[in-house]
């Protein structure tokens, strides 16, 4: 825009005095007017903590004194700040909607996708490795409060007082399922005593989900990968009895439709189990129960079957976890019967690798595993694995 007549005098007042120190001057007012207002008190009594209540500084997610949230569940802090910030505060908000239902009060009812975006966080492993203690726990929290928010809304479309209910809740749906179940697979809980844990949960979590099946929310239709996650749950425990309760869900929920998957948690649930002579002695029997199931259901064998690729990718750790769960076995022939035929198994699927040399050179007996390699037998497995036929490790990816 060109300058104009009366424009020139404050031009050239800028350029001779100084544009910045001009600024200053026109617009930041004299000190002595923020002040001329304010007592100043320098006694001890005045300093600025004193200046509010103790109730001021209660964070907005704290419980009010009608709530049974914190007092029930027993909640106790994460290691991660800021999610432990951010869920006890979406806890409070879902807690107030079961509390407010019958009133005319205005609330900040969370969203389904808040739900599943702060499950999908405590289950965030980037987050910290470290800070995974709790989180399963805190999304159990999540939704069981979401779980129960829909049964208040249910009971109260089903009775009289249907023309007061005025919000919709969250609803869990399938994501809400699968990311709380991948979590507590995760989360390496240490059993107590008397204490419900990570297994416990989780079955909670998928039984309730059979119930709104039933119900007709088709989204929580339990699926073979489902009830794996539980199985994964039961076997990264330190719980006495996992390799029971373990073989427990294999039999009695997933059934016929197991996969690969599915005996190689069972199977690892029974070889990991740490305790004394009495739960070892139990693992090492449910690990023979479970490869005879194994052995009947033709789960490997059947190579029309459309997941025969996913198992063939699943079979080496299988068979490496089983071998492990047997080995716990302590009669020494059913030991190493049970340890032949999986290596036996291994070597017509063409699998035998470098691991499972090892695991099958150092749990069965000298004899056995002589018996078993002939002439390709040497001192260390990585060696013997150079002499084995290829067609025992066809399938392998190391050659």
């Amino acid at each position: 825009m060109p300058c104009t007549l009366s424009m020139m005098p404050l031009l050239n007042h800028l350029v001779k005095n100084g544009f910045r120190q001009t600024v200053k001057r026109r617009i930041i007012p004299p000190r002595c007017q923020f002040h001329s207002s304010i007592k100043i008190n320098s006694s001890a009594s005045s300093k600025w903590k004193s200046w509010f209540q103790s109730q001021e500084y209660q964070p907005i997610w704290s419980p009010s004194p009608h709530s049974t949230l914190f007092h029930n569940d027993q909640i106790q802090p994460l290691l991660h700040f800021e999610l432990d910030r951010t869920s006890k505060y979406l806890l409070s908000r879902l807690d107030e909607i079961t509390h407010c239902v019958n009133s005319d009060l205005s609330i900040d009812i969370p969203t389904t996708q808040e739900c599943n975006t702060m499950i999908k966080k405590l289950a965030d492993l980037n987050k910290g490795k470290a800070s995974l203690e709790g989180r399963s726990h805190r999304a159990y929290l999540i939704w069981r409060k979401m779980e129960y928010c829909v049964d208040v809304r249910q009971d109260l479309q089903n009775g009289q007082n249907r023309s007061r209910f005025h919000y919709m809740p969250p609803k869990p749906n399938r994501e809400t399922y699968k990311t709380l179940l991948i979590l507590h697979a995760q989360d390496e809980e240490k059993h107590h005593g008397g204490k419900v844990g990570a297994p416990e949960r989780a079955m909670e979590i998928v039984c309730q989900m059979e119930k709104r099946y039933d119900e007709g929310n088709w989204d929580a239709e339990p699926s073979v990968m489902i009830w794996n996650q539980v199985l994964a749950s039961w076997a990264i425990s330190n719980h006495p009895q996992k390799s029971h309760e373990s073989a427990v869900v294999l039999r009695n929920n997933v059934g016929d439709e197991a996969d690969a998957s599915s005996f190689a948690f069972v199977f690892k649930a029974c070889g990991t189990t740490n305790g004394g002579k009495k739960v070892k002695e139990l693992a090492g029997k449910v690990s023979l129960k479970v490869w005879e199931e194994l052995r009947k259901s033709h789960l490997i064998s059947q190579k029309e079957n459309q997941n025969y690729g996913k198992t063939m990718d699943r079979a080496p750790v299988m068979i490496s976890f089983a071998m492990k769960a047997v080995s716990l076995v302590e009669d020494d022939r059913l030991r190493n019967s049970a340890l032949k035929s999986q290596f036996d198994l291994a070597c017509d699927l063409g699998l035998v690798n470098t691991h499972i040399l090892q695991i099958f050179q150092s749990k069965a007996s000298s004899e056995c595993f002589s018996n078993s390699l002939g002439p390709y037998k040497r001192k260390k497995a990585t060696t013997t694995f150079q002499y084995i036929p290829k067609d025992w490790k066809r399938n392998t990816k190391t050659k």
